[in-house]
């Protein structure tokens, strides 16, 4: 088959990481185009570029900052051009896909992955009318991520539509054993990692203030913030609460710290030198870095959203807090926290062992099945 996957760009975010991903799995059996919109040259916005493999073809449509028509027609021509089997698109990349679509007809098929809550995936204004009009008039075959995604996408758009769970490719690494690692430095207490960008969806202000709570009541532990901080918001909010005098928290009798990492390109080596994954969203889809995190032995301390709660089985790999309140984390962290040391290593394990159905290999081979069956 010839396959064209159509992303916006190649941040370190899950869609994103996903994407590069499957076009690489892929491209072992078929011939794979990738299609971002933006300059290839622009290394901050392309940071997953250099993990894209030789054998996938990827271009540029060189699109311009803001709402920019032209790339619509720059999609369409070079769709034509390609001349694929499967046009799969992701993200924000949809409104326009979906307009290069009504320009003509064309014997391909057409996908999208919906990665996050269908609600929330559909945005607002005109992004919402182009989007919610190109799946209620199936101009692209939808693809859920999760039991709980399929289900927020049959609540909003009535009708039922294929789920394949994410996947990623992780290495097999030893469990923790003790390794010395610049990862985590001279602490000797537990070590917490949230992978995520800087958003208001995934709350990292929330996790700050709760990790400076429970350095008041006395808690030892590092906590590690890594991830891209583009939203300058957030990141004054997280940098606030840090800062924030123990004095007006407490005694402060804790060993806690708080550590900015920012981006980084080798995210697996944080989380596999932690003890626990800590996610505090407010809505998500089916989170790669949870999979990561899980792959590498991490316990999962996460809110109960998405596709989170058809992995993490709380109290046997993980932790899930009774709601997504400020107050309902701190719990569940304090739970963690209390926990013995072998409870928390039997946990890894099972966790490693959740998620083990959700490689890349397995996931890709469904997407390919589903191509080969619609192409049929």
């Amino acid at each position: 088959m010839k396959i064209v996957e159509i992303i916006p760009h190649l941040t370190s975010g899950g869609a994103e990481r996903f994407t590069v991903d499957l076009c690489n799995e892929l491209a072992e059996r078929h011939e794979v185009w990738l299609l971002l919109f933006f300059p290839l040259e622009n290394i901050k916005l392309h940071f997953l570029l250099p993990e894209v493999s030789e054998k996938v073809h990827v271009l540029s449509l060189n699109k311009h900052k803001g709402f920019d028509l032209g790339v619509v027609w720059t999609i369409r021509t070079t769709i034509k051009n390609i001349s694929p089997d499967i046009v799969h698109c992701h993200i924000n990349s949809l409104e326009y896909v979906a307009l290069a679509r009504l320009l003509g007809k064309n014997n391909c098929r057409w996908y999208y992955t919906v990665h996050s809550d269908a609600r929330y995936d559909a945005g607002q204004g005109f992004v919402n009318r182009i989007r919610r009009y190109a799946i209620r008039h199936r101009l692209f075959t939808p693809v859920t991520i999760s039991d709980e995604s399929l289900r927020s996408f049959r609540d909003f758009y009535g009708y039922d539509t294929p789920m394949i769970t994410n996947g990623r490719k992780t290495p097999t690494i030893p469990l923790k054993g003790g390794r010395k690692s610049p990862f985590k430095g001279d602490l000797e207490g537990l070590v917490l990692v949230s992978l995520a960008r800087f958003s208001q969806v995934k709350r990292q202000d929330m996790l700050a203030r709760i990790a400076k709570r429970l350095e008041s009541e006395g808690y030892n532990f590092k906590l590690q913030f890594v991830g891209q901080h583009q939203d300058k918001k957030m990141y004054d909010a997280v940098m606030k609460a840090i800062n924030k005098a123990p004095s007006t928290l407490g005694e402060g009798r804790g060993g806690a710290s708080i550590e900015i990492v920012g981006e980084v390109n080798n995210p697996l080596d944080y989380l596999a030198e932690a003890d626990a994954f800590c996610l505090c969203s407010s809505n998500e889809g089916m989170p790669i870095s949870l999979i990561e995190a899980m792959a590498m032995g991490a316990v999962p301390v996460c809110t109960p959203v998405g596709g989170i709660v058809n992995v993490v089985n709380d109290g046997i790999n993980g932790f899930l807090s009774d709601n997504i309140t400020e107050e309902a984390y701190y719990r569940a962290l304090k739970r963690f926290l209390d926990s013995p040391k072998d409870k928390i290593k039997e946990m890894s394990v099972q966790a490693v062992e959740a998620v083990k159905p959700y490689s890349m290999d397995e996931c890709a081979r469904k997407y390919e099945q589903m191509f080969l069956m619609h192409n049929s």
